[in-house]
């Protein structure tokens, strides 16, 4: 399509914008809100790596600590409850 060359971005190199479902956030907004950013198209998690090839997307993302220092976690949702994904670098 459009004979484009796919160009890929090294995993570690992207970061990602996870933005979830009304459904996701009523289910899991308790469990989500220490790790979630809000914004003008609704509430979202920053994520350093995204796995989309399982039975539960897989995220890693920066758990914040009270004393203002964070500690990496693995965070696992039915796909369902996802919206959008959006990577960059």
């Amino acid at each position: 399509m459009g004979g484009g060359k796919e160009v890929s971005m090294p995993q570690e190199n992207r970061v990602w914008g996870v933005l979830f479902t009304d459904a996701g956030l009523n289910d899991l907004g308790e469990a989500l809100k220490p790790y979630l950013s809000k914004g003008p198209i609704g509430s979202y998690l920053y994520c350093k790596q995204v796995d989309m090839g399982n039975p539960y997307l897989r995220m890693i993302a920066d758990y914040p600590n009270p004393d203002g220092s964070s500690f990496e976690t693995e965070i696992y949702v039915p796909h369902h409850y996802i919206k959008f994904i959006v990577a960059g670098h």
